[in-house]
């Protein structure tokens, strides 16, 4: 078994999805025996509208934040008791939601093309907390194959990140799904990286 599949407490399982509507999906992911071994999942452009009964979307075993904002657009968070939801921003074009645990800070991110760069750097800098480990990941619109030197990620390395995704995670061919680590001060973490198409 891979070490998603391994039954390991010390490991801590996170994994992000684009669902590109969790309404059409939700039956999928909630029989999807490979995403629910997760301790924390990060869903991407759930497309939910603002207002709308967040009840029908629930997980058995998970607690959930659900950051709706329309069509193309959203963020939804499923956690376990080892994390808690900490903070939402949503701007044009940007969503974001921290979730925490003692030792660790994750930053879901959806970012749509007209989403402003400097205003996303802006609001990670204030969601990251120097004392921990910190991953950040999610669908920023950016190919970095394409474009491995744009500002987000060359100003994320700057910082200490290191962007671990190299292979396509679209269906054309670009690297637009990222996953930034940056060890704490104290605490290490090892990883393992697996993609589930």
């Amino acid at each position: 078994p891979s070490k998603w599949e391994d039954k390991d407490d010390s490991t801590i399982k996170i994994s992000f999805l684009n669902c590109r509507s969790i309404k059409k999906k939700f039956e999928h992911i909630k029989a999807d025996k490979c995403l629910l071994k997760s301790d924390l999942m990060i869903l991407t452009e759930t497309w939910l509208e603002q207002g709308q009964p967040e009840l029908e979307y629930q997980l058995a075993n998970y607690n959930a934040n659900l950051s709706n904002r329309g069509r193309g657009k959203g963020i939804a968070s499923y956690y376990n008791n080892r994390f808690k939801h900490s903070e939402n921003i949503n701007c044009e074009g940007l969503s974001l939601t921290k979730i925490t645990s003692e030792k660790l800070d994750v930053i879901g991110i959806y970012r749509s093309k007209e989403g402003n760069l400097m205003n996303l750097i802006s609001y990670l800098e204030d969601l990251i907390n120097e004392e921990k480990t910190t991953i950040i990941g999610g669908d920023l619109n950016i190919c970095v194959l394409k474009q491995p030197n744009n500002i987000l990620t060359d100003g994320l390395k700057e910082n200490g990140f290191k962007q671990i995704v190299t292979k396509a995670t679209h269906i054309e061919g670009g690297l637009i799904d990222h996953v930034y680590i940056k060890q704490g001060p104290s605490i290490k973490f090892s990883w393992v990286l697996e993609d589930f198409p």
